[in-house]
């Protein structure tokens, strides 16, 4: 897809799924079971080289874990985001805060590329997903189309979400600006990044014309 200056978001840095293992339940001793195959696993460490796995979920959701399931050659790094998801992550300071952790993630180049995710990878992933897409200049209608595309994994699929979405993209209205772009611009400056931050950001994440 495209970005500022019709400069292309650059592939293979940043990779957006569900879980790795299953999230911990009352009936299930902790850690969850990893679900994900040999092959699948060896394709994301050897294939595309990921070298950090950010995982989204609350810390009831990772009981146990100390590490990846993808292997210790990845890095694993806990955010919970429950509390950002959809409009939260604008209206709610918990949410604010833990955005501002997970954006340094992504401001630190020797941890890519990256996979990030919560539990069905739609929710906080998508909150996630979206501002950071909506950094890099993507059109407000490639961010909903990324967002459908989501709907198609089975447990979300339910209007209820496309309301969130909505909710989500409305909340930063509450900041100036002619564009989605310039809005969300608007809410990372005030949990205290810089325009050199964003700037650094998109260097890393778009081609050059």
């Amino acid at each position: 897809r495209l970005g500022l200056d019709g400069r292309r978001v650059r592939q293979g840095l940043v990779f957006r799924t569900a879980e790795f293992n299953r999230s911990t339940k009352e009936d299930t001793p902790p850690p969850g079971p990893v679900c994900i195959s040999e092959s699948g696993r060896d394709f994301l460490v050897r294939g595309l080289g990921i070298r950090t796995d950010l995982d989204l979920r609350r810390s009831d959701e990772c009981l146990g874990m100390s590490g990846s399931p993808l292997g210790p050659d990845v890095r694993w790094m806990q955010i919970h985001a429950s509390v950002l998801c959809y409009p939260k992550v604008v209206t709610n300071e918990a949410g604010r805060v833990q955005f501002a952790k997970i954006f340094r993630v992504f401001l630190d180049g020797r941890n890519y590329p990256i996979v990030f995710h919560c539990r069905g990878g739609a929710d906080r992933t998508g909150t996630v997903g979206m501002i950071l897409n909506a950094l890099l200049g993507v059109s407000e209608e490639d961010l909903w189309k990324d967002y459908q595309v989501t709907a198609f994994w089975g447990t979300v699929g339910d209007s209820r979400h496309f309301l969130r979405f909505t909710e989500l993209i409305r909340a930063f209205d509450a900041f100036p600006g002619a564009s989605l772009r310039e809005r969300v611009e608007g809410f990372v400056k005030s949990i205290g990044f810089t325009d050199a931050d964003l700037e650094s950001f998109r260097e890393r994440m778009l081609e050059a014309n």
